[in-house]
């Protein structure tokens, strides 16, 4: 699409009282697409031999990056990707995260060339902003040269009229930019808010009058900054800084930075996944140990731990009931004498001896439950009956009255209520007044 020219609304458009109106979006559009049509109409002008170049055009809305106030629309010719990827880690050294942030434009980090619309008329230029130090490092150098600086300076001499060469508040015209003068414009530029710049302006009332015809204008005038745009910035023909080489040791301070931080976030990690395991394997023993205080004793050991209890149980029982066994040989030994003693007087005197009925034994005694026994043998000593003796701990007793009259048995226990007597494997508390000790004799 042919260039169409520049109207007096297209101008309007950046007003200051217009500035932030969104209402004024679509013609300040206009005016980028217009824009951005001239320049590429000029990069397609000028001489084959010319550096790449990509066209960006600014915000033509109110946003964050231009502070929400639209005053001026720019096109910018500059580096391409290629050749900024060989600039942007040295750009970026000592550059923090916040100045990234809210840089409303990465043009300034480049010398560039730029077309510039504001209410006052149309601009053409070449600038070297003092934030890109490698262009503006690289110009100081060119000017402080003798050589280098004459031929500037001689260069900037042959522009037509209407040129100005200036940096921040200062400026002179072509002719009296000598190499003096650019060394002085050029003094402190590097890491300045300021910038250097040549440029070409076309008073509003001129810029739509020429309509189309501005094209033709600024042909001669983009062609002239082109070239002294390749005198001045940075490149790998023209790098009087040694821009690749600190490019180079940045890379490689860059390299040897991110192995270092690799090299402490490993030895970090290795700790900290130690301590983990560390802490881990306390964590097991303390729940092993945990867990053993509150598990059931194994039948294995339990069976250890009462075996020696229940031998002793057992051989206590064991002697228990041989002592009530020989006890009950004895008493049924005494029984037996005892009836053979009164069956004898009897039988001399012509008489039978008393005996007991069946009905006066005890319904609930054993003897009445069971039939009567054979009578044992003699044994060798006598045992009576002493109704005199006291009762004691250990004496051997018989019980007269009650559900155990007639039982023999051994007192285990004497208290006030009685004592406890054991009739071998049985025990029973009896009354005192019913027990009677047996003695030998």
């Amino acid at each position: 699409m042919p260039f169409p020219g520049y109207t007096d609304s297209d101008f309007d458009a950046y007003l200051p009282a217009r500035a932030g109106s969104n209402a004024y979006n679509l013609p300040r559009l206009e005016v980028q697409q217009k824009t951005l049509g001239l320049a590429r109409a000029l990069r397609e002008r000028a001489p084959a031999e010319a550096v790449a170049l990509e066209v960006r055009a600014s915000d033509a809305a109110p946003t964050l990056w231009n502070r929400k106030q639209v005053t001026e629309q720019w096109v910018f010719l500059w580096r391409d990707a290629a050749a900024r990827q060989a600039l942007e880690e040295l750009l970026d050294r000592g550059r923090s995260l916040a100045a990234t942030l809210t840089d409303p434009t990465p043009f300034t980090r480049h010398a560039f060339l730029a077309l510039r619309v504001d209410p006052a008329g149309v601009e053409v230029c070449l600038r070297v902003p003092g934030e890109a130090w490698v262009d503006a490092r690289n110009l100081r150098a060119l000017c402080q040269d003798a050589a280098a600086g004459e031929s500037l300076a001689g260069a900037l001499g042959a522009l037509p009229p209407g040129f100005r060469v200036s940096s921040g508040a200062e400026s002179v015209g072509p002719a009296e930019a000598d190499r003096a003068a650019l060394e002085r414009l050029t003094e402190g530029l590097e890491g300045s808010e300021r910038a250097w710049s040549v440029s070409l302006a076309v008073p509003r009332p001129e810029a739509v009058a020429a309509g189309s015809q501005l094209l033709n204008a600024l042909e001669s005038a983009f062609g002239a900054l082109l070239a002294l745009y390749r005198r001045v910035a940075w490149s790998a023909d023209n790098d009087r800084v040694s821009a690749l080489s600190a490019a180079a040791s940045a890379h490689a301070e860059r390299e040897a930075h991110l192995r270092e931080e690799a090299a402490r976030e490993a030895a970090w990690k290795a700790e900290h996944d130690q301590a983990i395991e560390r802490r881990r394997e306390a964590a097991a023993v303390e729940a092993r140990e945990r867990a053993s205080s509150h598990e059931p004793v194994r039948p294995s050991a339990v069976q250890a731990a009462v075996q020696p209890v229940v031998e002793a149980a057992r051989r206590e029982a064991e002697q228990a009931r041989r002592e009530s066994d020989r006890a009950r040989l004895e008493a049924e030994a005494r029984d037996a004498l005892a009836r053979a003693a009164q069956i004898r007087p009897a039988r001399r005197a012509g008489a039978r001896p008393e005996t007991k009925s069946h009905t006066d034994v005890p319904a609930h005694s054993p003897r009445a439950e069971a039939p009567a026994k054979a009578p044992r043998p003699e044994a060798p000593r006598a045992v009576r009956e002493d109704s005199e003796a006291a009762v004691a701990l250990g004496t051997r007793v018989k019980v007269c009255a009650g559900p155990f009259a007639g039982r023999v048995g051994t007192v285990t226990e004497l208290d006030g209520r009685g004592a406890k007597v054991a009739f071998g494997l049985l025990s029973a508390r009896v009354e005192a007044s019913d027990l009677v000790r047996l003695v030998e004799g």
